[in-house]
């Protein structure tokens, strides 16, 4: 059997259990027990079954990285991984490097579904499904008294091994059932929700179909307004940006014909500023109430101002340790060390300063030429791609990624946050789908079968 043969049979064995890492990821703490999620209970799948092709097969060859972007991704990777070696505290760091073994296969697991055009189509076919009922179990938490049992607001939350956090808050009748309305989806914390319907709004808005399009976005900015994540709001914006300007010039002209309509519903608004306030009161003091539960503050002090704190925090350790880094999730002992509400909160709420504070400023430049080449990847195949799939996903992916390069200072840290990794391996799946497509049509006019052809060329 041949190295090509032989690797395409153990994809099509680990698919199974990929598409199983795949739902977990996009699910995250929905099905869970405590600590334990159906993610982690897929990847144990998928290692097992790992173990047992490598003991059934002489070799396996496996595709190392190429391209630049792949190359920085994997440079990023080992970077973070390898700072381990001068953290500030060994033990702290464990689970950290765990974080990033998980969401890196979670990233090669995806990557390796949509690796074609078929497997793409079936992707995005199973995320729309998991989505749309997220979608809609997100608006039942804000319109009615329905909870997940795992939410962090559900009674029932101590019978999946989990606080009920609603127990440990001091507030009036009215705050908690204000408090009630502040959506966690599958992701348990508001914050983190936001986040991740950044990155279904890219997919929604690029939808054909009229209807489903603004009915979805309407739906996710309802969301990310109940979760007040100011930074997944300007996400949105961003999103919006790239949707209008980055990948269809034409949208622009309507964009600038829809301005008096839009400067005219503003002056409405402006004009009955204070009857709009009276009606947003409620949401505004739910939705802080639920950050501060999350963020664990106490105090009425500024958001901004104790972010400007982490900020400096974190900074001061960068100059500190002179770029090195202090380790994975060293940034968490950073902000503890710095007392104050920062030792609080304990996490930097920005991961670009994260990484540059756990691995480095040459770990951060890595993820950054990582991110960018992959956006630029995305735009790539939204504007010049003829296959609808490729597009489709190119521009999706390419709106999802700018919004999420903003919105995610809202979240604690995504370093574990499951559907940024399933985005990642979408990316590479999408440029590997695309070449893939490419060499079949370079097979098809030379008339040899398939990658036969090169290596005929070869000889």
């Amino acid at each position: 059997m041949s190295d090509t043969t032989r690797t395409r049979t153990v994809a099509a064995t680990l698919a199974p259990y990929c598409l199983f890492v795949f739902i977990g990821a996009l699910l995250h703490v929905s099905i869970s027990y405590g600590q334990v999620y159906l993610l982690h209970i897929a990847l144990a799948a998928l290692l097992l079954r790992m173990v047992l092709l490598l003991s059934q097969h002489d070799k396996v060859a496996v595709t190392a990285p190429h391209g630049a972007m792949e190359l920085c991704a994997a440079a990023f990777v080992t970077m973070y991984v390898v700072s381990w070696a001068w953290s500030i505290n060994y033990l702290h760091s464990v689970p950290y490097v765990g974080y990033m073994v998980i969401g890196v296969t979670v990233m090669l697991a995806t990557a390796l579904l949509c690796s074609s055009r078929d497997g793409l189509l079936r992707l995005l076919r199973v995320a729309a499904v998991i989505e749309v009922i997220h979608i809609g179990i997100c608006l039942l938490e804000i319109f009615t008294p329905f909870r997940l049992p795992v939410s962090p607001f559900s009674h029932y939350a101590s019978l999946f091994g989990r606080t009920d956090k609603l127990e440990t808050l001091e507030a009036t009748d009215a705050i908690l059932q204000q408090l009630l309305r502040s959506p966690t989806g599958f992701h348990w914390n508001p914050n983190n929700l936001a986040v991740g319907m950044v990155i279904v709004l890219g997919f929604v808005l690029n939808v054909r179909r009229t209807f489903w399009r603004w009915t979805g976005v309407a739906s996710i900015i309802t969301i990310i307004a109940y979760t007040a994540s100011r930074a997944s709001v300007i996400g949105i914006l961003v999103v919006f940006a790239v949707y209008i300007f980055a990948l269809s010039p034409r949208r622009l002209v309507v964009t600038l014909a829809s301005i008096p309509v839009l400067a005219l519903a503003l002056w409405i608004v402006s004009s009955n500023v204070d009857a709009v306030y009276e009606r947003i009161a409620p949401v505004v003091g739910a939705v802080e109430a639920a950050n501060e539960l999350f963020e664990s503050r106490k105090s009425q002090s500024d958001s901004i101002e104790i972010r400007q704190q982490l900020m400096s925090n974190s900074l001061g350790s960068i100059r500190h340790r002179i770029g090195i880094g202090v380790g994975p999730g060293g940034s968490i002992l950073v902000q503890q060390s710095a007392g104050g509400q920062a030792a609080q909160i304990g996490s930097s709420h920005n991961f670009w300063l994260e990484i540059a504070v756990d691995a480095g400023v040459l770990a951060l430049l890595m993820f950054v030429a990582w991110y960018v080449l992959a956006w630029v990847s995305c735009v790539a195949a939204a504007l010049y791609s003829s296959d609808e799939v490729f597009s489709y996903v190119g521009k999706s992916l390419a709106c999802s990624m700018a919004g999420f390069a903003v919105a995610l200072v809202s979240a604690s840290s995504v370093l574990y946050f499951p559907p940024m990794w399933v985005m990642f391996g979408a990316v590479i799946g999408l440029r590997r789908a695309r070449k893939a497509e490419h060499r079949q049509r370079v097979d098809a006019a030379l008339g040899l079968p398939g990658s036969e052809a090169w290596a005929s060329i070869l000889r």
